[in-house]
């Protein structure tokens, strides 16, 4: 992972969530009205939740030639399922985390999980929430792929960075 970040657990009720549902931004996504307890407060995804570790995965790269006429795929859909990646990079890191913590229990989290993630990695500091509703960082924009580590033990945590959005509509 080239981002890493410790939020402090909290509820978010009265989140972004709730408005962005309320507001009907859903359109037909059905699926994102499901598990929104889950989504709100981290404690009914993992009981005993303390930390959310963040973490965010680079996957920007140059766009190779291609013979015209032919399709182009999305630079996240190339390569191997980025949700089998990912898990497999969260596995280890879990049991790292598991021996220097011997009793900590950890669960993952990846984007098709009922956690936050943007919100969860801009508590962490990793970057801000833009006006398009993507997490954006300093050093890759949004050309990253988030997923979460929800951990049983307390660390210390990291601070939210500013939005360097500007003004702009």
């Amino acid at each position: 992972f080239e981002k890493a970040g410790v939020a402090k657990v909290r509820q978010l009720k009265g989140s972004f969530l709730e408005n962005w549902l309320d507001n009907g931004y859903q359109g037909t996504m059905s699926w994102m009205e499901r598990n929104t307890d889950k989504r709100t407060d981290p404690d009914k995804y993992m009981l005993g939740v303390k930390s959310i570790i963040s973490l965010a995965l680079n996957y920007y790269f140059e766009d190779p030639p291609r013979k015209p006429g032919t399709a182009q795929v999305s630079r996240y859909a190339v390569g191997r399922d980025y949700h089998t990646v990912i898990r497999e990079k969260l596995q280890l890191l879990c049991d790292f985390i598991e021996e220097l913590m011997p009793g900590a229990e950890t669960k993952v989290a990846v984007d098709d999980a009922p956690v936050m993630d943007k919100i969860w990695a801009a508590y962490a500091g990793i970057g801000w929430i833009g006006k398009h509703s993507n997490l954006i960082t300093r050093d890759f924009g949004s050309y990253v792929f988030l997923a979460e580590i929800l951990l049983s033990e307390e660390l210390i945590y990291d601070r939210e960075i500013p939005d360097y959005c500007g003004t702009c509509t």
